[in-house]
């Protein structure tokens, strides 16, 4: 599998380059500031008339596409984001209504792919050499780095671990105190937060006097999800549960990223923290949940607060359980863990490329219906099978 810091690169070259299409995209990772956006990093224009019958492809895979953001580029790059003249493709990670609109106002071409599936791939491709381990000292572990807006949420669910004296039982990381761009106050009193007035209290209680962070993970600089050494397995199997805390979680939106796939590649079951449909977008890639041991109803939960109510009584409940009892239930797991694993180094690599490659070829129909021969993109200039046996080799 190709790595992340050169998968644009490759997709240029196989999907992009036959049909001069020009490349873009946010850089660094994680960003989607305006001035992070760069065009033409790949693509060399052989005359200048060439753009003036622009192609390109804008890639908005690595985050989720949120109104403020887009307005944001938008308004910088409105020579090419808003030309209704050319042809543009939007490469996204998404399913949402937001991102449909966007595609229908602003003339894109929708093109989604499950980026975070390659990225995850890659940054875990060692932990299959890795035997499974029922050694653990605590019933569960959720890491949460980032803490405000979008990510507000993950105060709250510390917050109910508190309230409800969990968090002795499990490894807790949140950082909301020591990085100068969190701002617990903004969150609890600031307009534009993302909290319920029962969260905000919740929170006021539990967190806003506290002086002491909880640190599992602060030694992790950069982009944090791709440090997966020796340190990283052993604190992600270190506890029965994994908690995944996603990115998105209160829009409706179904986007899933690699961290979902820690827990799948070190043998470990999960509640995961997300937008609703989350549980079942994931096992619509082939992957099977816990629902014989856990409630997984919390994934149908529209209302915020009651979702993380439900997760965090899921918790208790296992919190309840003796060391050799959470054993036995390991044990009892382990036909889903093993399929997981086994899964996600094999037969998902090939669903994703076949998803890729499928949906990138209903781009080239929806494009080419109705235009005239001279803009044409040309689907002969593909050979699929190869392709399909390159990418996801």
């Amino acid at each position: 599998m190709f790595s992340v810091e050169n998968l644009y690169y490759v997709l240029y070259n196989n999907l992009l380059k036959p049909n001069n299409i020009v490349d873009s995209f946010f850089t660094p990772f994680g960003s989607t500031a305006p001035d992070d956006l760069k065009f033409f990093t790949y693509h060399d224009f052989d005359n200048t008339g060439e753009m003036n019958h622009l192609r390109y492809c804008l890639f908005w895979d690595q985050e989720p596409i949120f109104q403020k953001q887009f307005d944001q580029v938008s308004v910088q790059h409105a020579g090419k984001i808003l030309n209704r003249s050319h042809c543009k493709i939007l490469a996204n990670s998404e399913y949402s209504s937001f991102k449909n609109q966007i595609c229908k106002d602003h003339n894109f071409l929708d093109f989604y792919y499950f980026y975070h599936g390659f990225a995850a791939l890659d940054w875990l491709r060692d932990y299959k050499y890795l035997n499974k381990t029922n050694n653990f000292d605590k019933v569960f572990i959720t890491l949460n780095r980032l803490c405000t807006q979008e990510r507000s949420y993950r105060l709250t669910l510390v917050s109910h671990l508190l309230e409800e004296n969990l968090v002795d039982k499990g490894h807790v990381s949140l950082h909301y105190l020591s990085k100068p761009n969190l701002s617990l106050k903004e969150e609890l009193f600031g307009a534009d937060s993302l909290l319920s007035k029962n969260s905000k209290k919740l929170i006021y209680k539990n967190l806003f006097n506290r002086n002491k962070e909880f640190l599992l993970d602060g030694a992790v600089g950069g982009a944090a999800s791709a440090h997966v050494g020796h340190q990283e397995h052993n604190l992600l199997t270190s506890a029965f549960l994994n908690v995944v805390t996603e990115t998105v979680f209160y829009h409706n939106k179904l986007h899933l990223t690699e961290k979902i796939f820690k827990p799948i590649a070190t043998y470990r079951p999960f509640l995961l923290v997300a937008s609703p449909g989350s549980l079942s977008y994931l096992k619509s890639y082939g992957f099977k949940t816990f629902d014989r041991w856990i409630d997984e109803s919390y994934d149908l939960e529209q209302d915020h607060d009651t979702r993380i109510e439900k997760i965090v009584k899921e918790i208790f409940k296992i919190g309840q359980l003796s060391k050799t009892q959470l054993i036995d239930m390991y044990y009892d797991m382990i036909p889903i863990l093993e399929h997981n694993h086994e899964h996600f180094y094999n037969n998902f690599k090939i669903s994703i490329t076949k998803e890729l490659l499928t949906n990138w070829q209903n781009v080239f129909h929806r494009w080419n219906n109705g235009l005239g021969p001279r803009d044409q993109l040309k689907l002969e200039n593909y050979d699929f099978d190869k392709l399909l046996k390159l990418i996801a080799q």
